[in-house]
């Protein structure tokens, strides 16, 4: 005679019974009808006892598996471990089958009253959440691409499904919120991106959306995008370094293997798009969030980021291929300028930007653009942003490399509308202006620029040799010369007075924040180049009257000329709202006192005090020599470098107007500028 069971196990059977009609009735209606019909059938058959149910599957704690070293494979378990293993998938199965059809359902606009479901379903599953993601991770990890023991597609589909419908409503639910910043939900996402397929080392793809290549892209993107992605990131940091390394690498690797993708048709052109579109703004976000002196992977992502992009616009100017969706081009060049331009990124990761191509990019982009769409935020501003970083010879090598001849872009323009390509000239104009200076101040430069402090230093002789040692003042370590002559010349007559101790640190300060010798030294042939190509003679400059000299009082007679090469850096402090450039470089001569109140804040009263003094010399020199200023930006600080020039109309066109002296001020600038 049998032995009667308890309610409890009777309750149970009948529950496991309307689960297994139930699941069989949607896998029959996602056969024939689609999973929007799944949906409609949850709604109105699921109760949170059958959930229960499937939930109890995940109750077991994930056996231990060790990968083999000879086959990359998970090893064979036990007969427990076996058995709980199946029950774990089989509940996975069922819940991402509940979980899919009603978010498909209440995406596709129809039975808003889903949602209520969804609500309840997601309540349910938030109080044994921690079960739920121990398998999931413990399937990321030890699912194998190709394993013939598992259908690996069906799993990960599976894992995805589940995940999904939760990163949607996290910035709009406060239950889904919690469960997306949980710091199990954020490993699982990094195991999904570390997934390689161990038969050709390879990132691991899985595809369940027609117009992407990898479903892996779309939520490691939703994760990190939304209003929870500062989440990942904090929990990023609470790892090891190996461990750090190791997502940004499966990131990068993520973006080569995208990139290096055939693109023969439409089609592939768009999946291409798309996943292009979840990794690289995402990883952008997750390297600008990095804490501080954490720099590693920036340089890779910058590069492959904007090469994939680049590689894009030139298929279709090149191979006639299809444009890429233009939210791509949107957001990928967006970001990868803001990660560039961010005051924590190394100046090389910058460099690598450039030699990715990232111009001509912009440049083929530029008649894409679509103002009438609210999501896109336009590739004009990063367009410009970038232009005042081209002042330095380590970057204008960079753009060569990538691509600096501009012409036959433009060339390629030709097939669009007039209105498109007036989109494109003003930058083109601004790029073109900018190379054709850099060019001639470091690549066609025939004698070098010598750098020297020294208020009374000679004008340099024709085929002087650069100086490649500067002699730094020991006590202050903020001035340097040419020479041992000049350095003592100058200390009488001038640097003994200012010299002060307290400064000795500010320096190694300027030497971390990526201020050195080299980079005055760049900003300053720069500021030589703009004056050969714009100013006339300095007789010509007092017979237009442009400078007011004979007219003029004694206090205001010797006049500057500035050349502002940091984009409206600087008028940005004054008015609280940072702009982008218009242009590359905006010209103004003004009196010596204008100056001084314009620019009071980066200018020290070191070089007030010089400027000073050495506008007196020229008082008596106006016919033969003149005041330049520039403004440059590098990254968080304002320079500010102010130089005489002689002019020998005897030289060469392009060197007639030669630096003899300079004095340098730098202005850290605040850091909401960089929305920081």
């Amino acid at each position: 005679m049998p032995v009667p069971r308890s309610a409890k196990y009777i309750g149970r059977d009948v529950i496991k019974e309307r689960r297994e009609r139930l699941l069989s009735q949607a896998q029959t209606l996602w056969n024939r009808d689609g999973l929007t019909a799944v949906g409609v059938l949850m709604g109105e058959r699921l109760d949170m006892g059958v959930l229960e149910n499937i939930l109890d599957g995940f109750d077991s704690a994930p056996p231990r598996r060790r990968i083999a070293k000879s086959n990359g494979r998970p090893t064979r378990l036990d007969e427990q471990g076996a058995d709980d293993e199946d029950i774990a998938l089989a509940a996975l199965k069922d819940l991402s089958l509940v979980f899919k059809g009603l978010y498909t359902a209440l995406r596709t606009g129809k039975l808003q009253k889903l949602k209520l479901t969804m609500d309840r379903c997601i309540g349910v599953v938030h109080e044994r959440w921690g079960g739920i993601t121990q398998w999931l991770i413990y399937c990321a990890r030890n699912v194998v691409p190709g394993d013939t023991g598992y259908n690996w597609d069906r799993v990960i589909d599976s894992c995805t499904w589940i995940l999904e419908p939760i990163l949607f409503y996290a910035d709009d639910d406060p239950v889904t919120h919690d469960l997306v910043a949980r710091p199990p939900t954020i490993d699982f996402v990094f195991c999904l991106l570390r997934i390689t397929d161990p038969g050709t080392e390879r990132p691991a793809t899985h595809k369940s959306y027609p117009n992407s290549l990898c479903s892996i892209a779309k939520v490691f993107a939703m994760s990190v995008m939304s209003t929870t992605g500062h989440y990942i990131q904090s929990h990023l940091n609470e790892k090891s370094p190996h461990t750090r390394r190791d997502v940004v690498r499966s990131i990068v690797r993520r973006i080569q293997d995208v990139s290096a993708t055939p693109r023969h048709t439409p089609d592939d052109m768009s999946r291409v798009s798309c996943d292009l579109l979840n990794l690289i703004p995402g990883a952008c976000i997750i390297l600008t969030r990095r804490g501080p002196g954490e720099a590693y992977g920036v340089s890779d992502v910058l590069f492959e980021g904007a090469r994939a992009l680049s590689c894009a616009m030139e298929d279709v100017s090149f191979k006639n291929s299809a444009l890429p969706d233009y939210l791509t081009l949107d957001a990928g060049i967006n970001q990868l300028v803001s990660l560039a331009t961010w005051p924590r990124t190394p100046p090389r990761a910058m460099e690598r930007l450039f030699e990715a191509g990232i111009i001509p990019c912009i440049i083929r982009s530029l008649p894409h653009t679509n103002r009438s769409d609210p999501r896109h935020r336009g590739i004009e501003e990063p367009a410009y942003h970038l232009l005042p970083f081209l002042t330095d010879s380590r970057i204008f090598s960079a753009v060569k490399t990538g691509g600096a001849d501009l012409e036959p872009l433009m060339k390629e323009l030709e097939r669009y509308p007039k209105s498109k390509v007036a989109v494109v000239e003003p930058i083109y104009n601004a790029y073109s202006l900018a190379l054709r200076c850099c060019k001639s101040a470091f690549q066609d430069r025939k004698s070098p620029i010598e750098m020297c402090y020294n208020l009374n230093h000679e004008v340099p002789r024709e085929g002087s040799r650069d100086c490649t040692t500067l002699k730094t003042c020991s006590v202050c370590r903020v001035v340097f010369y040419c020479s041992e002559v000049c350095q003592r010349e100058d200390w009488a007559a001038f640097h003994s007075e200012e010299c002060t101790r307290g400064a000795e640190r500010w320096r190694p300060r300027l030497t971390v924040a990526g201020v050195t010798e080299r980079l005055e030294r760049d900003r300053l042939m720069i500021l030589e180049a703009l004056a050969n190509r714009f100013l006339p003679p300095p007789t010509e400059i007092v017979r237009r009257g442009s400078g007011g000299i004979q007219n003029a009082s004694e206090d205001s007679s010797v006049r500057i000329h500035t050349f502002d090469l940091a984009g409206g850096l600087y008028q940005s402090i004054a008015t609280g709202e940072a702009s982008p450039p218009k242009r590359f470089v905006e010209y103004e001569s003004m009196t010596l006192p204008s100056y001084f109140q314009k620019y009071e804040d980066v200018l020290g009263d070191r070089t007030r005090a010089r400027l000073s003094r050495c506008a007196e010399d020229i008082k008596h020199k106006h016919e033969s020599t003149l005041l330049v200023a520039g403004t440059f930006t590098a990254h968080k600080v304002c320079i500010c470098i102010c130089a005489k020039m002689v002019y020998n109309p005897d030289s060469e066109v392009g060197e007639r107007y030669r630096v003899v002296w300079h004095a340098c001020s730098i202005l850290c600038l605040p850091l909401w500028l960089f929305g920081i």
